[in-house]
């Protein structure tokens, strides 16, 4: 029971001690995935004659992923510096959408 309790006690203080950046990694990478299969339905919109029920749903879709993706920042400045560059490439393509609209 000792050592377990010593084992437990060295994973803490090195979990504790030690900068983990595969977190903030994991969720960076997962964000740049969502905005690259988004970027490819608006690419495939664009490239075609646009549907409106589709170009209304992928508005639609951009504006979720923004919402979300910007309410996640955290302490991780390079994560945070990525999150507002996938926020404005967003902003720019839900604009884009809008003006397609009219």
């Amino acid at each position: 029971m000792k050592k377990l309790s010593f084992i437990f006690l060295i994973i803490f203080i090195f979990s504790g001690c030690s900068n983990l950046n595969f977190w903030s990694k994991y969720k960076e990478n997962k964000i740049k995935k969502q905005y690259t299969q988004l970027s490819k339905r608006f690419d495939s919109l664009v490239s075609e004659e646009i549907e409106e029920d589709k170009r209304a749903e992928l508005e639609e879709d951009f504006s979720k992923y923004r919402n979300r993706i910007n309410s996640s920042g955290g302490k991780d400045k390079e994560y945070n510096n990525t999150v507002r560059e996938l926020v404005l490439s967003s902003d720019i393509k839900i604009q884009y959408l809008k003006d397609l609209k009219d």
